[in-house]
Formats: structure tokens, sequence, C-alpha cells
């Protein structure tokens, strides 16, 4: 039986959302006991990498959900967030290329990319007071969890336990529809 378009869209947006919102929570909660840590203790290189914005403790969490999540509830299209989220994140960008003001270039670093490469990009968390770590937070964040939930639910597949998708694991939703 072919599982219909809807419910692979459904399917598809479960997992995007598991590896967004779910990894990017999970990640944060666990680098929470880090941030009383003073970066004045550790090198701050160091501090950065071991728990910034590109820290393990915030991606490997998803790595681990990837897996468990597509144990339970194994769906193809899931391999794919990563690339779907990736996608989305360059749209955006490139979106807001022409309402990029120039004016705003000469108060700031003094190109589009500059302050885009401070606003999502940096390990500086210098002007977190500004609106500069909301970029890292509702864009990057949950872009690199959700590239390392695509790297779980890969190896959830590549694993062999898991062959093909269960038409009737919606069972539920296809007795309410009817079909």
């Amino acid at each position: 039986m072919e599982i219909p378009i809807y419910i692979r869209v459904s399917r598809f947006v479960g997992h995007l959302l598991i590896a967004t919102l779910g990894g990017t929570m999970v990640g944060l909660l666990l680098l929470e006991p880090f941030t009383a840590i003073s970066p004045s203790t550790l090198h701050r290189p160091l501090y950065q990498i071991l728990f910034g914005l590109y820290s393990p403790v915030l991606w490997v969490p998803s790595v681990l959900l990837g897996l468990a999540v597509n144990a339970f509830w194994p769906v193809r299209a899931s391999r794919y967030v990563g690339v779907f989220c990736t996608v989305c994140f360059v749209v955006m960008i490139a979106a807001s290329w022409p309402g990029y003001d120039k004016s705003y270039a000469h108060r700031a670093h003094g190109s589009f990319w500059a302050d885009t490469n401070d606003e999502l990009f940096s390990l500086s968390d210098s002007n977190c007071a500004d609106e500069e770590c909301l970029g890292k937070l509702f864009f990057t964040m949950p872009l690199l969890c959700s590239i390392a939930y695509s790297g779980g639910a890969w190896l959830a597949w590549r694993s062999g336990k898991i062959k093909e998708e269960d038409p009737k694991s919606d069972e539920i939703t296809l007795n309410l529809t009817g079909h």
C-alpha cells in the first residue's frame, strides 16, 4: 500500500519540529549548567569551543535524538531535515540582502556579509545585549541541531535495523479519515 503524500508530509513536519525545537531545547538545557563557568577561568577559545554556540554539548544530543526517534518512528525523509533547514537558512540570508540598508553599513561592520557573519556565525557573544544573539538562537542553533538530527537519522537507517516505513504506523490517522 502506497503512503499518501499528506501522510508523508505530516511525518516530515513532525521530524522537522522534533529536530529543530526538540533538539535545540535539549541542547540548551544540557548547556545551561556550564553557563555558570566564568570564561575568565578557562582560556577564551577553549571556552568557546567547549561551551559556545558550536559546542558538542549542544548538537550531540540531536544526533542521539535522531537515532532514538527513528528507531521508534522511522521516516525516510527524516534524513533530509538538515538539508531542508540549510536551504531555508540560505534563502533567508539571500532574501534579507536586498533589504539591507547601505546607511546601516556605515554604523555597523561595513557590509552585509560582515553583519550576517556577526549575527549568525560568530563565536563572539559580546553583542548579546543587542539583538545579535537572537539570530544565533532562533536560526543558527536550530540549523546545527537539524543537521545533527539528520546525521542521527541517517545512522539509524544505515544500521540496517530499519528496512521500510510502515504504512500502518499511522493507522489511527487513516481510520479517522475513513481510509
